[in-house]
């Protein structure tokens, strides 16, 4: 049937066919056809591109005239002819809009999260949902260096250089791993390629005597955070390892952080004596709860509430014995402090490391592929004298145990 205005007014429609789906097709022009569906009839166009069969809507039969759609189709099914594929754009667009920036990074959340730290998956979350959202409408392929860059300039202002640059490495690892993928991004990992926010300085805080003991009588009163940062004082550990710790961790007076909470994902065994015993002993143990502090599934979570009571008690006693407010410090210092005090005790470097877990100096590259050693025995002498060492500053009393140098 040839098409014209007075033809397709009376072709039959999908109910008097007994069919959900008819099409037909025009004999003046092969391919342009109508497809009449739910009663609603739609201009389209058919043709081959090798062995692919493709079809395209022209618009619906009421809005678009006749001949406007069949000289639309004629040009399709012209460029067909000539090898060229009509919808390839439209294909194109459809699979920019299906992988928008926002829908990438809920993948890479998904695929990355297992085998990953609750704090780095924390982390990754803030970083990619919360602070690159602006962009998460945008097809992952149509964001361009620029875009990057103006936001990483943004959050280096409101929220600083440090916060800033570990955006840029979470927004650098998604386009990465879209690109292994195949995803289709012509440009590449365009994050790469933008400048990462101007750093300070690496802190070198490192706590005096009198800071120490501080700290040590402002966490007097019976607070989880208090607890916390005396462990974290007395072990060296990161305040979410400590936060984290299990009662079933606990053996024999040796706590074992599995190798899912540290940062290296290396299994760390620590001596429990001294200070660091009195601490735990007294902490309560709540009936059914493996965890020692906080409420929740993942241990502590106050930690912007626990530091700001914490600094108000130090200040508060300084003041009361007319000294000045103590100088800006973190938890993270507390560590630098206890790596600092025991090499002035005469602790091997190579032990301070084991001690605190690090994986850097003699434990780096091969020499760490072949030395498997913990040091057990040199880490407890180690937390032995600088728990002898501890107690002395914050009593006032005069060390018992004196370096010795070969």
């Amino acid at each position: 049937m040839k098409f014209t205005q007075k033809t397709i007014t009376v072709l039959p429609l999908t109910e008097d066919r007994g069919k959900a789906d008819v099409i037909y097709f025009d004999d003046a022009l092969a391919g342009f056809g109508i497809r009449f569906r739910e009663g609603r009839g739609t201009w389209i166009a058919q043709f081959r591109i090798g062995r692919k069969q493709r079809r395209m809507t022209l618009g619906p039969v009421h809005k678009v005239p006749l001949d406007m759609a069949r000289a639309k189709a004629k040009t399709l099914l012209a460029q067909a002819a000539l090898g060229e594929d009509p919808q390839a754009e439209r294909i194109e667009k459809r699979a920019k809009s299906s992988t928008i920036l926002g829908g990438v990074i809920e993948d890479y959340l998904a695929a990355k999260a297992p085998g990953l730290r609750h704090n780095t998956i924390r982390g990754n979350e803030y970083y990619l949902r919360r602070l690159w959202a602006p962009l998460h409408k945008l097809p992952i392929s149509d964001i361009d260096r620029a875009d990057v860059a103006a936001r990483i300039r943004k959050l280096t202002e409101e929220n600083g250089a440090t916060t800033a640059t570990r955006a840029r490495a979470a927004l650098s690892a998604v386009f990465g791993w879209a690109l292994r993928e195949g995803i289709p991004i012509e440009q590449g990992n365009i994050v790469a390629y933008t400048n990462t926010p101007p750093q300070s300085e690496a802190r070198a805080r490192v706590l005096d005597n009198q800071e120490i003991r501080d700290v040590w009588s402002a966490c007097a009163e019976a607070f989880s955070y208090g607890r916390i940062i005396r462990l974290c004082l007395c072990l060296g550990c990161r305040r979410q390892e400590v936060g984290s710790m299990r009662w079933s961790e606990i053996q024999n007076d040796i706590w074992t952080i599995p190798g899912s909470r540290t940062k290296n994902h290396r299994e760390h065994r620590l001596p429990i004596l001294g200070l660091a015993a009195e601490i735990i002993e007294d902490t309560p143990r709540m009936a059914g709860r493996d965890l020692l502090f906080g409420q929740g599934g993942n241990g502590f979570t106050g930690w912007s509430t626990g530091w700001t009571t914490l600094a108000e008690r130090i200040n508060s006693m300084r003041k009361a014995q007319s000294i000045e407010p103590m100088p800006h410090w973190t938890a993270h210092d507390l560590r630098r402090t206890v790596a600092t005090r025991m090499a002035d005790l005469g602790v091997e470097p190579h032990h301070i490391e084991a001690a605190l877990n690090h994986q850097s100096g003699h434990r780096r590259g091969v020499a760490g592929v072949y030395n498997r050693s913990r040091y057990e025995g040199a880490t407890c002498s180690a937390f032995t004298q600088w728990d002898h060492a501890l107690r002395a500053i914050i009593t006032g009393e005069v060390p018992k145990i004196v370096a010795l140098r070969a």
